[in-house]
């Protein structure tokens, strides 16, 4: 059983990984639709085929286990990662597939950025401070920082592509709901987060 400084550390190394998927954002502002199109038809896949055989008693299934272990993503991955489940990269991609599909540009790289940036300052800030929790193992402090840095980032962001920032706001905000509610949801974050955040922005831009 890992202690609070060892649980802390290993969210560290999750959060470490999660951040580097910035790229994600960063090479859509950059290239466009049929670039990211064909780039996530051809990693979605693969990412969840083999975490799919990671699981099986296969000879390639051996070779995922022993590739995951040469990388050490054995120490990084959660419980029910291990016991079956496909894992946060896997949910990240098929997310970012239908957000592409979903959403537009500035909309999709926005709620990936909040996905990246706010989740991980949730995340470090309420295992390293929280201590009052409000669903789960969701702390208030934690829920607060995800609120602030996702409202944050989603504002300027929103400037930044000439979008009404209150959209920002309102979306961030029901976004931190269901950050919160994600663990009683039984939905990865990494799945919820972007497209609760894309489909709010988009319909609070109809109602206003």
């Amino acid at each position: 059983m890992l202690n609070k400084k060892a649980k802390f550390k290993q969210e560290l190394s999750r959060k470490v990984i999660h951040l580097s998927s910035l790229w994600i954002p960063v090479l859509y502002y950059i290239s466009n639709f049929a670039v990211m199109l064909l780039v996530f038809s051809i990693i979605t896949p693969i990412f969840v085929a083999c975490d799919i055989l990671r699981h099986r008693k296969t000879r390639l299934g051996k070779k995922v286990r022993l590739f995951c272990t040469a990388l050490k993503l054995d120490n990084i991955f959660r419980l029910h990662e291990k016991r079956g489940g496909i894992s946060g990269a896997s949910y990240m991609l098929i997310s970012a597939l239908i957000c592409l599909i979903v959403f537009p540009k500035p909309i999709f790289i926005i709620a990936f950025v909040v996905l990246m940036i706010a989740d991980s300052a949730a995340a470090l800030i309420g295992m390293r401070f929280g201590i009052s929790k409000v669903v789960g193992s969701k702390t208030f402090l934690g829920t607060m920082a995800f609120f602030g840095v996702s409202g944050v980032i989603a504002t300027v962001l929103s400037y930044n592509f000439g979008l009404d920032m209150r959209h920002a706001v309102f979306a961030a905000g029901i976004t931190t709901l269901a950050e919160m509610l994600s663990e009683k949801l039984k939905v990865d974050d990494n799945l919820l987060i972007p497209l609760v955040f894309g489909f709010w922005y988009m319909l609070i831009r109809v109602i206003i």
